[in-house]
């Protein structure tokens, strides 16, 4: 089966917390993804904890490299992704369970080429968002061009994000790499 969604993770040294990522996306309620888990050079266990992941979920993907970086790494998951929609997590992030199907769903109904959702960071036990969160997530903005909404740039995190990959593709290319 075609995966409607392709995840990119890159995980370096990421042993400690990578189970509580790849768990979240496990759970989510869109059940047609891949999952494309990009090792960025490990020397712990992350590897060993992705293969018992992909071993019970065949959604799950591996890919060894030597250490390259994120943006190298994202973007050799994202040319490996077969999924019509693309989005990128990093091994310390936990993605709720709607979420990409929300995403998924705004993309399919208004033809945009990429849906953004809100981001929060648990210190402590508390949740806070960046302060850019209030700018350009207090409403719903579906169908709406950056020349219509140009706070929308204020949001620079790529893991919040899923995109069409054929605009993807065509249009962003990949992330950029320092020289």
């Amino acid at each position: 089966m075609t995966p409607v969604l392709s995840v990119v993770v890159v995980a370096r040294n990421a042993e400690s917390y990578l189970s509580e990522c790849l768990d979240s996306l496990r759970s989510q309620t869109l059940k047609r993804l891949e999952v494309l888990v990009v090792d960025d050079g490990s020397t712990d266990s992350t590897v060993e904890v992705a293969r018992r992941v992909a071993a019970e979920d065949s959604r799950f993907r591996i890919l060894i490299r030597p250490q390259l970086g994120v943006p190298a790494s994202r973007n050799e998951g994202a040319r490996l992704a077969r999924g019509k929609f693309l989005a990128f997590v990093d091994a310390t992030d936990t993605v709720p369970r709607n979420a990409y199907a929300s995403l998924v769903g705004s993309l399919r109904r208004t033809g945009s080429d990429f849906a953004a959702g809100s981001v929060r960071t648990v210190i402590r036990g508390r949740m806070r968002g960046p302060a850019w969160v209030a700018l350009t997530h207090d409403l719903d903005r579906p169908a709406q061009t950056l020349s219509e909404f140009p706070l929308a740039l204020h949001d620079t995190s790529a893991t919040n994000r899923v995109f069409r990959r054929d605009f993807w593709n065509a249009d962003i290319g990949g992330f950029p790499q320092s020289a």
